[in-house]
């Protein structure tokens, strides 16, 4: 424990040194990873699977706020629908110009939410963004998790319909547009009929609250017992969705995703709360209206302790 605890100090200067370009370097490996992602998906659009183009972007994102991730891999998105079909192109940008008007308006300050959400989504580890966003942030980044959550499974649900079957047909440009219409439409009954997307965001949301109320408590242990509660809220939920909708081949990869998760989720309780219960001080103080009774719990630090550490 005395090594992790050295090792976390180190960590912790170490980023209090160079921090200006910690953060660049973690925004363009974001970046990086999302832009590469989107074109491993889809990748219809030849022009854009360019690696020098990818690292382009990522480079100029390490030095932007983290939205522009956002609306460059939008507009990569967008892009790449548009190579498919534009069927596709119409009902997922749409989806897009939707999601991106409400996110911006309103929870443009949980752009790391919305990415990593979709990251998690993308690797198989959903329950990581609210075990993770419920330690460390606010519950407007639940609402940013339900955001990422749709436009991935809706882009997913458009690329699959698309891919499936959506040549248009016709010789006349009567024939051609109607072809289209029908086109969108099916593709939208494709989005509107997703129930693992809801699923998802019912369990996700599920999840993030039990994390955000119970490390608020007063409590020994809290930050555990959150990360442990948190997982076991997702993966009761989404078992049970898994038994409504017959899903049995699913649950495999959903407990392994959710254990990768709980991991990454208490490695980050170790480095954000590490305190030390074992040396806890109860202050009593009071100015000219009120008493203040305070229980003061000092972070662990390197050379504490082992015993009693949360």
């Amino acid at each position: 424990m005395t090594a992790l605890l050295s090792f976390r100090e180190s960590i912790i200067k170490f980023y209090a040194k160079y921090d200006t370009y910690v953060v660049s370097v973690w925004k363009f490996v974001l970046a990086l990873v999302s832009f590469l992602l989107i074109n491993g998906r889809l990748g219809y659009l030849e022009k854009l699977n360019n690696l020098f183009l990818v690292l382009i972007l990522a480079l100029f994102c390490s030095f932007m706020p983290v939205n522009t991730i956002v609306l460059l891999g939008a507009a990569l998105m967008a892009g790449h629908l548009y190579g498919l079909s534009l069927p596709a192109l119409l009902v997922g940008g749409g989806i897009l110009i939707i999601l991106l008007l409400l996110y911006m308006g309103i929870l443009s300050r949980n752009g790391y939410a919305l990415i990593f959400t979709m990251l998690a989504l993308a690797f198989g580890c959903p329950a990581a963004a609210p075990l993770v966003f419920g330690l460390v942030a606010g519950p407007a980044s639940m609402a940013a998790i339900c955001f990422g959550t749709a436009a991935y499974y809706g882009i997913a649900a458009v690329n699959r319909t698309a891919q499936a079957g959506t040549a248009l047909g016709g010789t006349t440009a009567a024939e051609e547009s109607k072809a289209v219409v029908e086109t969108i439409k099916t593709l939208m009954d494709a989005v509107l009929g997703e129930n693992r997307m809801v699923l998802m965001m019912i369990s996700l949301a599920a999840a993030f609250l039990v994390v955000w109320l119970i490390r608020r408590m007063a409590i020994k242990y809290s930050w555990t017992l959150a990360v442990g509660m948190g997982t076991l809220t997702f993966l009761v939920v989404s078992l049970m969705g898994c038994l409504v909708f017959g899903e049995f081949g699913q649950i495999p990869g959903l407990l392994l995703g959710t254990a990768v998760s709980a991991v990454i989720a208490l490695a980050v309780k170790f480095f954000r709360f590490q305190v030390d219960y074992t040396h806890v001080m109860n202050v009593q103080f009071e100015d000219g209206d009120y008493y203040y009774y305070v229980k003061a719990i000092p972070k662990r630090k390197r050379g504490c302790e082992e015993s009693g550490g949360n």
